[in-house]
């Protein structure tokens, strides 16, 4: 396995969080990155990818890989998410983490990059079109999702003010 690194953004996140949120809570949403990080480096293991590095940063973790065929890729991309939202499997017994497993298992698979859906995304499309036209088709989707988003937190903002 390779080196892990975390920057200072990393901590006050995690300080911030503990001062404003309930421990019960903090420890939903950390149990719920660990086993989301988990689930991809048993796949990143599975498929015979390498580790090179894990980074802890402001935005979460990010896992740096060796170049991999982007099928592969494209799995261990989603095996985060998967990996979160078996937690709701705990549903009846936890309900705190399997919220904080479901949330963020929904926010990794948006279709944005660097996010598990973004990532995903690319791999498959590049899979299916030549490279330039895979660059435009992801970031028109991008495009799109984040238009999307826009528009459903406008709506959100006007009709609940």
């Amino acid at each position: 396995m390779g080196r892990v690194e975390a920057d200072s953004g990393f901590f006050l996140v995690l300080a911030l969080m503990l001062l404003l949120f309930p421990l019960g809570l903090v420890a939903g949403i950390a149990l719920a990155a660990l086993i989301h990080e988990g689930g991809q480096l048993l796949a990143i293991r599975l498929a015979g990818g390498r580790v090179l590095a894990i980074k802890l940063h402001i935005g979460g973790a990010r896992i740096e890989t060796a170049p991999m065929p982007p099928g592969r890729a494209a799995l261990c991309a989603l095996a985060g998410p998967m990996g979160s939202l078996s937690l709701l499997l705990l549903a009846r017994w936890l309900p705190r983490i399997a919220v904080c497993a479901a949330f963020h298992a929904l926010y990794n698979l948006l279709p944005l990059y660097p996010l598990d859906g973004g990532r995903a995304l690319r791999c498959g499309i590049r899979m299916l079109l030549p490279p330039k036209a895979a660059a435009v088709a992801c970031t028109a989707t991008e495009k799109i999702c984040l238009t999307a988003i826009c528009l459903v937190a406008l709506y959100a903002s006007f009709s609940l003010h």
